[in-house]
């Protein structure tokens, strides 16, 4: 019986889940006022920062009741070079627990140089505030100047709203970060929602650390089921902008809403040629009748996917880009609305898929249409890619290289481009009526059904520029 019960008891600790050291075990109300077990109120201290310090070894949980706590100061969640790095969790009650960053240009939260830190159930407001009070960023997420990695965040149903005078979110370097289930909204001029960058473009410093430190790259972001609304950013305003040498990014789930004459997302290189390197964007609805694009690429980015996102874009583009290399663009929506005819423009657009898409131009807004025609897409140069629209009249593409272009109602028949599709380039191998064909070209090959052939068996025909030719 003694070996039994060993053995039940060995397969339930193997069966049992395990249990992230710096995660709590009991909620943070129930261990809250207990400094030595690492749970303390934020109620029972004169700040929320001499909350977080009574932590030991600033580790473990600070739980903040319902009600307005006003940071005049950063709370400084950062650690040193060398330092103790990560475990700081906190939480809140909603909508209910009000952080008001009055911060006057520096962050309201930062966590330069730490790992491992959970926010959770947060409002870090900066609404009604003097100008001079506006923090710069709501949440700085950082490597110290000297300091190895500062990774592995993670923010849930966390509100950052107000006026921030860069953004609700500043990254630099700071890897492996997720935010579920977050709103952004600024309303500041040329600001952004979510900066994840490789570099500290803006000069943002920590209260407490001073430099941050700009690495060759920044990897790992996850945004899902968030809520993005820019409604001051203006013509250098986005909702997420990511620079330089950025990697594996995934953006799942959520609402973007950009700022006039912005646009929602922006890729741009670093100064040293860093490109954006794997992002993905998967069901977003994004409704930006107002902005410029709606997707910008400046400079070179490779592998990037748009995949089940409904768009609504107005007086620009749906994406704009200069050189884009494995782009995947599927199963989207994409509906102009303001009378604007072209979706998408590309300098150098290589070895990409586009398909399955729906195009809808509508003119909602009652202004005269800069486009006379409809284009989905046009460019420069299109090379090693796979395109599929509706007709063939809605690709203008200066140079065309190794490319098919699938035409699926091009006259009435579907035709498939293969080059840079001039005649006789022409493939509809659909076994067909060719006699009912219309808008035929001289060197289009189809396939009859034979109706028309001598032996009433399908075969191919060749169109001489005036009538049928059948091979027999």
């Amino acid at each position: 019986m003694k070996h039994r019960w060993f053995r039940i008891m060995t397969l339930t600790a193997l069966l049992a889940p395990a249990v992230t050291p710096w995660l709590p075990l009991t909620s943070a109300a129930e261990g809250a006022g207990k400094p030595e077990l690492g749970y303390v109120n934020a109620a029972e201290y004169a700040s929320l920062q001499a909350a977080v310090d009574a932590l030991p070894r600033r580790m473990g949980t600070v739980f903040v009741p319902p009600g307005e706590y006003t940071l005049e100061k950063t709370l400084d969640l950062s650690s040193a070079p060398g330092g103790y790095q990560g475990g700081i969790r906190i939480v809140g009650s909603g909508r209910a627990t009000r952080l008001v960053a009055k911060t006057r240009g520096q962050p309201a939260i930062d966590l330069t140089g730490t790992n491992h830190c959970i926010l959770e159930n947060l409002w870090i407001v900066a609404e009604n505030v003097k100008p001079e009070e506006r923090p710069n960023v709501g949440l700085l997420l950082a490597r110290n100047l000297n300091g190895g990695a500062a990774q592995e965040h993670r923010f849930t149903n966390v509100q950052i709203v107000g006026q921030f005078t860069v953004a609700n979110v500043y990254n630099v370097t700071s890897e492996l970060c997720r935010f579920i289930g977050c709103t952004f909204i600024n309303t500041a001029p040329g600001s952004h929602n979510l900066v994840w960058s490789s570099e500290n473009y803006a000069g943002v410093k920590s209260p407490a650390r001073g430099d941050i430190r700009t690495f060759f790259s920044n990897t790992e972001l996850r945004i899902l089921g968030c809520t993005f609304y820019n409604w001051g950013g203006g013509k250098d305003g986005t909702n997420l902008y990511l620079r330089g040498f950025t990697m594996d990014t995934t953006v799942r789930d959520c609402y973007m809403n950009p700022p006039q004459g912005g646009c929602a997302v922006h890729l741009a290189m670093s100064g040293k040629g860093g490109p954006v390197e794997s992002a993905s964007f998967e069901n977003i609805r994004i409704e930006g009748e107002n902005a410029v694009d709606i997707f910008r690429a400046d400079g070179r980015h490779e592998n990037l996917t748009l995949r089940g996102c409904t768009v609504v874009f107005g007086e620009g583009l749906f994406v704009r880009g200069e050189e884009v290399n494995t782009l995947t663009l599927q199963n989207n929506l994409v509906w102009n609305v303001r009378g604007w005819k072209t979706a998408m423009r590309f300098k150098r657009l290589l070895n990409s898929r586009i398909a399955g898409n729906i195009y809808r131009f509508d003119n909602w807004g009652g202004k005269n249409p800069q486009d006379t025609d409809e284009r989905v897409l046009t460019g420069e140069l299109v090379r090693g890619c796979r395109i599929e629209v509706a007709r063939r009249d809605l690709v203008n593409v200066e140079t065309m290289e190794n490319t098919v272009l699938d035409a699926l109602d091009d006259g009435g028949v579907r035709r498939t481009y293969l080059g840079p599709a001039a005649a006789g380039t022409v493939l509809n191998l659909t076994p067909s009526n060719t006699a009912t064909l219309k808008n035929m070209k001289r060197g289009d090959v189809a396939l009859d059904d034979g109706t028309n052939t001598e032996s009433g068996k399908p075969a191919l025909a060749v169109f001489d520029g005036t009538a049928w030719q059948y091979m027999n």
